[in-house]
């Protein structure tokens, strides 16, 4: 399952609001408190890493003619897997680690023959720049300002409470001028946020109570006079040490949306784009992303490499986790006339609940059902599912603009979004199949 999709305009985008996100920015988000659960890894076959190569940026070259349709092998895309996972790391939406990223698959897109171009956009984003500062000048990374949190900063003696931040923790307690630490769990933010607001605190600092960032932390509708923000609870040590010594510690709140530069990679073949097969390469902060979607994106680049035909494309598209930026981008610029369909790869290293996903329109859902047909005379079950209504992937807009178009994916995978979306869980078995189910499909549908 991939993002929430925050509804926003494009400049001559032909698409209008869709579903929400995220993992990064300019989302609504859930104003419970309840907790993430932890994934279970999968068992993994993974071939030894390669040294990380250079990363040239690509020039256009005449495309190759000449159809090429070979096996795809897992173990290669693997490889370029390691690559965005582990060489290059979290690849957040306009970030410096997501155009090194754009740079290595325009190489790799260019070394099997396609004319490439990298297309900027302009993306909205959030930036976020809270943080809890310690009395030696050292701030905790993981800190997230929580959704609705005023954009100040406030210092003052911490004072670490064992307890939920209801109001019956903080009897006895004089916390005027504090800045307070308690832990996630139970009631809801924003209630923890004005019992200490009322009980005289200057900032409230939440402890996440599950491994990983306190990334969807919401305060509803409700407003406050103090900073409010969320730490991962590995973070938590250093605070108790520090307010059993009476330290001071600063804390600011400041999540603000701005814009910044975001890309798409084109590779086309001879006689424009029939069929368009895409996948994302962005990932959220903090996460290596490996399942969501370095998996996507280096079987996109296999694919390439080993099935090409007129009119094949393929593109790997930025900005995704943060609202489909980069899949409206495409059509902006390029519209969808001649498209005849479109497969979208999100996170096809692990195999739970794999599925065809399509949209509501109907020539989206017969392609997923054509799809489900061929991938079971290759003896795998791949049916046509839907995304739950929070959440969707690049396929989206192609399908909205009457384009038929499905997302390819492995299934639900709990430790997206998350620092444990790790190299060590993905599963070359299961790109493998997912390789191997797709290129049938292309073959299938290059015939028509």
């Amino acid at each position: 399952m991939t993002k929430h999709r925050p509804a926003r305009p494009i400049a001559g985008a032909l698409l209008g609001a869709l579903l929400l996100l995220v993992a990064c920015g300019g989302v609504r988000e859930a104003s419970s408190d309840g907790a993430s659960p932890t994934a279970t890894p999968t068992p993994a076959i993974a071939p030894t890493a390669r040294p990380a190569e250079a990363v040239p940026t690509a020039s256009p070259l005449a495309p190759q003619t000449a159809a090429v349709f070979e096996p795809p092998q897992a173990a290669l895309a693997f490889e370029h897997l390691l690559m965005f996972a582990s060489e290059i790391g979290p690849r957040v939406a306009a970030g410096e680690q997501e155009r090194r990223a754009a740079q290595y698959i325009a190489a790799q897109f260019e070394a099997s023959g396609y004319e490439v171009t990298i297309e900027p956009f302009e993306v909205e984003s959030t930036v976020e720049q809270s943080t809890v500062v310690l009395p030696d000048g050292v701030e905790l990374a993981s800190t997230l300002a929580l959704l609705g949190s005023p954009n100040l900063t406030a210092s003052g003696p911490l004072v670490r409470l064992v307890g939920l931040g209801r109001a019956s923790d903080l009897v006895g307690f004089d916390l005027e001028g504090v800045v307070l630490v308690v832990d996630r769990g139970v009631i809801e933010f924003a209630t923890k946020a004005a019992n200490a607001e009322q009980a005289g605190a200057v900032a409230l600092v939440i402890v996440n109570n599950v491994d990983g960032l306190l990334a969807r932390g919401s305060l509803g509708d409700a407003s406050f006079a103090i900073p409010i923000v969320g730490i991962a609870r590995d973070d938590a040590a250093a605070l108790e040490l520090l307010a059993e010594e009476g330290a001071t510690v600063e804390v600011r709140a400041d999540r603000r949306l701005g814009s910044a530069p975001s890309q798409n990679v084109v590779a086309r073949s001879a006689g424009g784009c029939r069929v368009l097969v895409g996948a994302h390469y962005d990932s959220v902060a903090r996460s290596p992303g490996a399942n969501d979607n370095a998996s996507g994106v280096a079987a996109l680049i296999e694919l390439a490499r080993t099935q090409r035909d007129e009119g094949l494309c393929y593109v790997a598209f930025g900005a995704e986790e943060i609202g489909l930026w980069g899949s409206d981008a495409f059509i902006a610029e390029h519209g969808t006339e001649g498209l005849r369909f479109m497969l979208n790869l999100d996170m096809v290293g692990k195999l739970s609940d794999t599925r065809f996903i399509a949209s509501d329109q109907r020539p989206s859902r017969d392609l997923a059902d054509r799809a489900a047909v061929l991938a079971a005379e290759l003896g795998h079950a791949v049916p046509r599912g839907s995304f739950p209504s929070f959440a969707s992937s690049d396929h989206a807009p192609f399908a909205e603009a009457g384009v038929p178009a499905i997302t390819i994916t492995g299934g639900n995978d709990e430790s997206i979004h998350t620092p444990q979306d790790i190299v060590a869980d993905i599963s070359v078995e299961a790109l493998q199949t997912m390789l191997d189910v797709t290129a049938a499909l292309l073959r299938d549908l290059l015939l028509d």
